[in-house]
């Protein structure tokens, strides 16, 4: 199936890219805004911070303590960018 033009499989790959540079940031105890998240998105290309497609990874990813246990316990993956558009 394809959404936004990108199979699911690439939408998956998305997803775990942004499981990882999340999964980063939260770590370290830093935000990311979605201006600089964008680019590690290398599965399917965004047309910047504020496309709408952004949602499809966001709101689809959810993270568990295995991702990143010190700092999620099981919250959407949004949680890590904290609202922060760019």
């Amino acid at each position: 199936m394809s959404k936004y033009g990108y199979k699911d499989s690439n939408w998956d790959i998305a997803k775990q890219e942004a499981v990882d540079i999340l999964g980063d940031y939260a770590n370290r105890r830093q935000m990311i805004p979605y201006s600089e998240f964008v680019p590690y998105i290398t599965a399917v290309r965004f047309d910047g911070p504020h496309d709408p497609r952004l949602f499809q990874v966001n709101s689809n990813c959810k993270c568990t303590t295995s991702d990143f246990p010190e700092h999620f316990m099981g919250s959407p993956i949004s949680e890590a960018l904290s609202g922060a558009i760019v």
